[in-house]
């Protein structure tokens, strides 16, 4: 039993539940040798506010709530925590915009209709920022900060949304 806890704890974010920064980045490294995707950088917008209002527990609580919606993308893709109130999602064999729009849409949506009957989710959105791998290669890094620059377009452009990056 202390074996498994100890992989798990390796594995997993010990708050969320999700894979941590190191696991997630290297299943996604895997994955990027072997097939085509898009790797989604996930901000939480507005989240120093929850934890200088509410106290940090009701932050964890915040962080909690995205690590929910995004487990439901678990099954097929790849989830994980980065740190603080950033988070991935590396949506398998995704080639063109088509296939992660529906996605994107899913996440946001079921998002906000948690921050319609939350006060404490308010107002809080998500930031997203997309890098496609058939665009921006398969080394893991320059894809993180393709779809980082898309996050912080976003950002900079009102918050609550996502954003392809542009590679022209």
């Amino acid at each position: 039993m202390g074996v498994f806890l100890e992989n798990y704890q390796d594995e997993f974010d010990y708050l969320t539940g999700i894979l941590n920064r190191r696991s997630g980045e290297y299943r996604i490294m895997e994955q990027l040798a072997n097939r085509e995707g898009a790797l989604a950088v996930i901000d939480l917008d507005n989240f120093k506010m929850v934890n200088d209002t509410y106290g940090h527990l009701m932050g964890d609580y915040v962080l909690k709530q995205v690590a929910d919606i995004l487990r439901m993308q678990e099954e097929k893709h790849i989830v994980s925590r980065m740190a603080g109130d950033e988070f991935l999602l590396f949506i398998k064999d995704a080639t063109c915009a088509e296939d992660v729009v529906p996605i994107m849409d899913c996440i946001l949506d079921s998002f906000s209709a948690r921050c319609e009957k939350d006060d404490i989710l308010a107002n809080t959105s998500l930031s997203i920022g997309v890098a496609m791998s058939v665009k921006e290669g398969k080394n893991y890094k320059q894809l993180f900060r393709c779809a980082d620059r898309a996050m912080y377009y976003v950002k900079q452009n009102g918050k609550g949304g996502y954003s392809f990056h542009n590679s022209d």
